[in-house]
């Protein structure tokens, strides 16, 4: 591989990884719901969907949502609706005066991390739309460059998920002592989940 391509391609991955998404916003919600344990544990749900990700993009099925926009269109859909579903429960929770978030079990958090990360088909169009521009065909195979690209976008969006984790579980941990504050938590984790639901949802160019 060209080693300064590489370079260039390593800090437009973590340029990308801390730019507000699905993932990140998932993480910062969970941390401050439950602590910086949970954060991480959405983390390594995160890096299970991801493994997936970067498998499929190596392999060249993600260009089934290129050639099937009905697939695209469906899983968009169903990664919205989940997300609809976790809004709704943190909704619920502030009028009980708890948050649901923080009631989960380590599995619970597992699953529902990787099924948003692998119900967002945007992530695989843009592997497929943005990995190939940083190969070098005359370097030799086109997949063991992209199975490589595809692990370094990974473990550097995997290490700001982490770092956030680390950040945002002692202020939810503050924010835990407070009642009123919980109420308002659990509406503003059930606002950003909305929020994300409709951005994954939206019609767009890809």
């Amino acid at each position: 591989m060209d080693w300064l391509l590489y370079g260039t391609f390593i800090a437009a991955a973590f340029a990308l990884a801390i730019t507000p998404g699905p993932d990140l916003i998932y993480v910062i919600a969970r941390s401050l719901a439950q602590g910086q344990n949970a954060g991480l544990l959405a983390t390594l749900g995160i890096a299970a969907a991801m493994v997936v990700h970067v498998t499929l993009i190596t392999l060249g099925l993600s260009r089934l949502f290129l050639t099937l926009p009905w697939a695209y269109a469906g899983i968009k859909i169903a990664g919205a609706l989940y997300l609809t579903y976790l809004a709704i429960q943190a909704f619920r929770s502030g009028h009980a005066h708890h948050l649901a978030l923080a009631a989960a079990r380590p599995w619970v958090i597992l699953r529902q991390a990787a099924l948003s990360c692998l119900l967002n088909p945007k992530l695989a169009v843009f592997f497929i739309a943005f990995l190939p521009q940083f190969t070098t065909p005359t370097a030799g195979p086109i997949t063991p460059q992209l199975f490589i690209l595809g692990a370094t976008f990974a473990i550097i969006g995997l290490t700001v998920l982490a770092t956030t984790a680390l950040a945002c579980g002692p202020i939810g941990r503050t924010l835990a002592r407070h009642p009123t504050i919980q109420v308002w938590q659990s509406r503003l984790t059930g606002t950003l989940l909305a929020a994300l639901a409709i951005r994954l949802a939206w019609p767009d160019a890809s």
